[in-house]
């Protein structure tokens, strides 16, 4: 079963108040991770519970009704393109990071791809670490193995919902079967997760999925959509603020409130700013 667990972002500082949530689960019961880590901006605690959903109750006031999110997605291990994407990040000073999926590359002379992907993955985690932004991503079906453990600043938000000031991220990776990897399922199974996933999303929430909406920036190989319907489904009667996603390399652009932000081996991204809604997008 499809096991959706819920994280709170806040920023630890003294006028942050104590999270609690509407079902009784508080940090008693949870794993709290690097609100103590020395010169870290950023620290969350990582509520989880099986079945259900839980929802929470914010102390604090709101105290900001805006967010920068510099998103890319596909950029499939082209280092070139990681470096652009880091200066870029210290250029345009966004408030997050969003990558949605297909972040590994396979280089040449290893036994197996899973071995060329670990070694991949030291060199993107090399580049992580230079972002002064906290990251939110998904992995993508060409993606073998996960990016890393839940971190102080990179967080997995696939199958999750994560509190970030006065927005939230919700995350889905698979997508429909097309090479076969660890990151595919059929359309039905789809459906049944995503079913769980919805009473995650309302108004402030930032949808990161890898694949598209069938029907939306999703033509693919000869033309055809390769978008999932469940997922169409699930946009078309749940709220949410905006749709990031990738997958699609040719479909770059915006549609709605949806944007695709493949870079696709090229050195691109947007800039959403998800209070406006405005958008700007990036390329040398």
């Amino acid at each position: 079963m499809f096991q959706v667990p819920f994280l709170l972002f806040s920023k630890p500082q003294s006028s942050v108040r104590r999270l609690t949530t509407l079902t009784g689960l508080t940090r008693a019961g949870a794993r709290e991770v690097g609100s103590d880590v020395p010169g870290s901006g950023w620290g969350h605690t990582i509520l989880e519970r099986a079945g259900g959903v839980a929802r929470t109750i914010r102390a604090d006031p709101p105290h900001r009704r805006t967010m920068r999110i510099l998103a890319a997605a596909d950029l499939h291990g082209n280092h070139e393109v990681w470096e652009w994407l880091v200066r870029t990040a210290a250029a345009e000073h966004p408030d997050v990071v969003v990558l949605a999926g297909d972040l590994l590359g396979t280089p040449d002379d290893y036994a197996s791809v899973l071995d060329a992907q670990r070694a991949d993955r030291a060199r993107v985690l090399a580049h992580l670490a230079q972002l002064q932004q906290p990251v939110f991503y998904v992995m993508g079906n060409d993606d073998l193995i996960e990016l890393l453990p839940d971190s102080v600043d990179q967080t997995s938000v696939h199958g999750r919902r994560v509190e970030h000031d006065d927005f939230n991220f919700v995350g889905y990776q698979f997508t429909l079967p097309l090479m076969g990897g660890v990151n595919e399922k059929p359309e039905a199974e789809m459906r049944a997760d995503l079913r769980e996933l919805a009473p995650l999303l309302g108004d402030h929430t930032i949808l990161v999925t890898h694949g598209p909406a069938h029907g939306i920036l999703d033509r693919g190989i000869l033309d055809r959509h390769a978008g999932s319907l469940a997922l169409g489904e699930l946009t078309s009667r749940c709220a949410f603020r905006a749709h990031i996603h990738g997958h699609i390399h040719r479909e770059f652009g915006r549609d709605g409130r949806h944007f695709n932000v493949a870079s696709g081996g090229l050195k691109r991204a947007m800039i959403i700013d998800v209070g406006t809604m405005e958008y700007e997008v990036l390329e040398v």
